[in-house]
């Protein structure tokens, strides 16, 4: 083997994220594809100690553990917006820079979040249903009633750049916009007439709720049996954020129960098979169990082209500060003479 192409730099690639923000990587280092934690597990078992950089997705769970067996490793590059997948102390510690992707999906994210809105709350799916079966025996005033949404109040819970984009389309709904976040937005209350309000209040006063947080030790479980409670009678709860800000078993009670009209799920935890999806609750015409009732909707936002490109590009995680470079220039250092990259070592 060529001593040059032995020296340089190895970096470990989740096989589904795009190749093309990589083709100027791999004259730099040797760029290995995997697919799937168990080929990323025997790759870092023979070759752990040559690691400079890992891409990833959200899925695979990068902690102190693995951290710790690979001591070269410089930059750990998070293909999602979230990065609750990576321990960011542990990574501080051995000086591991981690990226992620912030405001790649925000759009898509809440065309999605208002396709579950409209799905709930004008009953959509369980429409389909019915005409699919061949049962629809004509039409009924009281038939698939629904939510109107104009006039209705949306709570934002989490009014970062997601939650303000949701929220422009809840003004061209004609909804009342309100939200709870940790820091104003005084800019969004006058501009869409938005309240600030105390999480409890927020959701007392919501005909949709709409979950728009990271996964937190404060936010996993947020949204308990107690805060659903809070939640108005024949409410619509939307999570296109994280399945464990939700507890699942609470919001399936809420939904047997008929105390709330649906809920739009993007992502799920670990509750009782309440599967990503639209999930209705009880009606007076046609009452449903909650978890019998759901349509799979997979976790897809982006156009591969579009957002798969721009995905794989990163900025800093907020526990680092890197002069908002993308993850290549991070992993990079200066053009050489050639105009190649050169990838940084630890004693450069």
């Amino acid at each position: 083997m060529d001593s040059r192409l032995a020296r340089r730099p190895l970096v470990l690639v989740d096989g589904a994220i795009p190749d093309a923000p990589f083709a100027g990587l791999e004259e730099a280092a040797e760029v290995v594809r995997f697919e799937g934690d168990a080929e990323l597990e025997r790759l870092i078992a023979e070759r752990g100690i040559e690691v400079a950089g890992l891409g990833v997705q959200l899925t695979t769970a990068i902690d102190r553990e693995l951290l710790a067996r690979l001591p070269a490793l410089e930059i750990v590059a998070d293909y999602a917006v979230g990065y609750d997948n990576v321990d960011l102390a542990a990574a501080a510690e051995r000086c591991v820079v981690v990226t992620h992707t912030p405001d790649v999906l925000t759009e898509a994210t809440a065309d999605l979040t208002w396709a579950l809105i409209l799905a709930v709350a004008r009953r959509v799916l369980e429409g389909d249903r019915i005409a699919r079966s061949g049962k629809w025996a004509g039409w009924h005033p009281r038939q698939l009633l629904g939510m109107e949404l104009t006039g209705a109040t949306l709570a934002i819970l989490g009014m970062g750049r997601i939650g303000e984009a949701v929220a422009r389309r809840g003004q061209a709904f004609g909804m009342r916009i309100v939200y709870w976040s940790r820091s104003p937005r005084p800019e969004i209350e006058r501009e869409l007439g938005a309240r600030r309000l105390e999480l409890d209040a927020a959701l007392g006063v919501a005909d949709v709720a709409s979950i728009h947080l990271p996964l937190t030790e404060e936010t996993r479980g947020l949204f308990d049996a107690r805060r659903l409670a809070t939640l108005k009678p024949g409410a619509i709860l939307v999570n296109t954020a994280r399945g464990p800000l939700v507890d699942e078993d609470a919001l399936a009670d809420a939904l047997d129960g008929g105390r709330l009209m649906g809920a739009g799920l993007d992502v799920h935890g670990a509750g009782r098979s309440l599967a990503a999806g639209t999930i209705q609750g009880g009606h007076r015409d046609q009452r449903r169990c909650a978890r019998g009732a759901a349509a799979l909707t997979p976790r897809g936002r982006g156009r591969p082209g579009r957002h798969g490109c721009r995905m794989a590009r990163g900025r800093p995680a907020r526990a680092r500060t890197d002069g908002g470079r993308d993850a290549r220039s991070l992993l990079c250092g200066p053009a050489g003479a050639d105009g190649r990259p050169v990838l940084r070592g630890r004693g450069a």
